[in-house]
């Protein structure tokens, strides 16, 4: 889908995908432990809660269907093409991107553009829904999350193989959760062929 949460969308749906097509308790609970431990998150972080429970309702949802093994990945789908719900979703993971940059301000402050503060730059950059995502925040919602990422770059640079990157840096290959391809202004989730 080609718009500016691609980053996010292709993020979350990856992993209610794996979610559904493996049924991993670990990472179930482990999504569950992010999902109930959002609202306080964003709460200390300045959102007000009537807001953020209209987002974590859809997510709430989907984890437990996914819970009771009732979510389908065509069901998943749907999710994902509902407008409004895949922007609910987006925002959330862009306010969870927020406070994590600012709980975490000293690690990112060197990448900021020259005079822009992590306040001005969470609330004018990454909880716009018209900004596709940068590396400071493809960093931050990987770190929130933490889950080992690859991101393969495409652009218009002559060379016999994209560019990748591990995030974090020293993630193991065969460990990795998502791998999601970087063209200019866009990202798509790319699958291992079997």
């Amino acid at each position: 889908k080609g718009d500016k949460g691609s980053f996010y969308r292709a993020l979350l749906f990856r992993f209610f995908e794996r979610l559904v097509a493996t049924a991993d308790e670990n990472l179930t609970k482990t999504f569950e432990k992010i999902v109930t431990n959002s609202k306080l998150y964003l709460i200390e972080n300045g959102y007000d809660d009537y807001v953020i429970d209209d987002f974590l309702g859809t997510l709430n949802q989907a984890l437990e269907s996914v819970k009771a093994k009732e979510m389908t990945i065509k069901q998943l789908i749907n999710i994902f093409c509902d407008k409004m719900k895949s922007d609910g979703l987006i925002l959330l993971m862009r306010m969870l991107t927020s406070g994590y940059l600012r709980q975490n301000e000293d690690k990112y402050k060197k990448m900021l553009p020259s005079g822009v503060g992590i306040d001005i730059y969470s609330k004018e950059v990454v909880e716009s829904m018209d900004e596709e995502a940068d590396e400071i925040q493809i960093n931050g919602l990987i770190s929130f999350l933490e889950i080992p990422v690859r991101i393969i770059y495409l652009d218009s640079t002559p060379k016999d193989e994209a560019d990748e990157i591990l995030i974090p840096k020293d993630a193991k290959k065969d460990k990795i959760f998502a791998t999601i391809l970087r063209r200019p202004k866009h990202f798509d989730l790319l699958y291992e062929k079997d």
